[in-house]
């Protein structure tokens, strides 16, 4: 089944290479969000799967540094928000929800949007941000899955079968400071061994 994507969700794959499909439950998928978002963050169309949050948070000393991990390997720019909401979405068994599915392309650190805000000086002067993000040659490598969930349409409009399978938020810091949270209902999927 298909669905209309953006032509930002388009390039945010690597080399525009995806592919749309119907994914069956039972399965997880999460996304974080910024803290100032609240409930909207939810909305977002950008997923992962959570048996690879689940791998992560399984690695010695992810913990603080589950959001750098999180933002390098799916490329999710700084200036994008926090990450300090983490969402779950939970499709039950024999549930099929649409996607597009494909790598995350590499991004800069700062997004190119922001960069040629921040240059614009007439621009940033009427910005409503109190943030200054500084120059940055570095990027995230990106190279995870990523799927895009249509929770909205590309006119905003909220899909509301998907949206209500989306879980309360949790704060990402509580799940990574405490990973057995999250892992435990995806430590077998994940491969997960508790010693």
């Amino acid at each position: 089944m298909q669905f209309d994507i953006t032509q930002d969700e388009w390039r945010s794959f690597a080399m525009g290479f995806h592919r749309f499909a119907l994914i069956e439950g039972p399965m997880r998928f999460v996304r974080f969000s910024h803290s100032g978002r609240g409930r909207k963050g939810k909305l977002g169309r950008f997923w992962m799967h959570a048996s690879d949050v689940a791998a992560l948070l399984a690695q010695p000393g992810t913990g603080r540094h589950l959001i750098d991990r999180i933002s390098d390997g799916w490329a999710i720019c700084d200036d994008w928000g926090d990450k300090a909401l983490m969402w779950v979405m939970t499709v039950p068994a024999g549930a099929r929800i649409p996607v597009a599915v494909g790598k995350a392309h590499f991004q800069p650190k700062i997004s190119e949007k922001t960069r040629v805000r921040q240059e614009d000086s007439q621009s940033w002067s009427s910005w409503n941000s109190d943030v200054y993000w500084r120059p940055s040659t570095q990027s995230y490598a990106g190279g995870g899955l990523q799927y895009i969930i249509p929770v909205r349409t590309t006119d905003g409009e909220e899909n509301k079968g998907l949206v209500a399978l989306i879980g309360p938020k949790l704060e990402t810091w509580t799940v990574a400071s405490n990973p057995r949270l999250f892992l435990s209902p995806w430590e077998a999927a994940a491969g997960v061994r508790r010693t």
